[in-house]
């Protein structure tokens, strides 16, 4: 690619994130949406939370590569102890500590 293009394509890019990110801001109250709707956004970052930290908790990767679950994994004892800690005490200092005492431990004991 060239100059020329690369700058295009950061340009264009710019824009559309631009105007995604503005969309209910340009259409204010004319764009409304529906109860249900606006009830199943809630979930949203909860559901793109889990589809990011499930895996990496649950999934361990072996030299081959291929994913596979595995009760050793250091991060599924970490995010274990770590849900734990938050439970018990709702302090994310407890949460971090427990989490990665926990995975400390597993990864270098396992």
């Amino acid at each position: 690619m060239s100059a020329t293009e690369i700058w295009l394509t950061i340009l264009l890019l710019g824009a559309v994130s631009v105007l995604c990110r503005s969309f209910f801001l340009l259409f204010g109250s004319r764009l409304t949406m529906s109860d249900a709707l606006q009830r199943g956004i809630r979930y949203a970052p909860l559901g793109a939370l889990v589809a990011v930290i499930v895996p990496e908790l649950v999934l361990l990767r072996d030299p081959s590569g291929v994913y596979a679950f595995s009760a050793k994994s250091p991060q599924l004892w970490g995010g274990v102890c770590a849900s734990a800690a938050f439970l018990r005490w709702r302090s994310i200092f407890a949460t971090a500590a427990c989490g990665m005492a926990a995975y400390t431990a597993v990864r270098l004991l396992g």
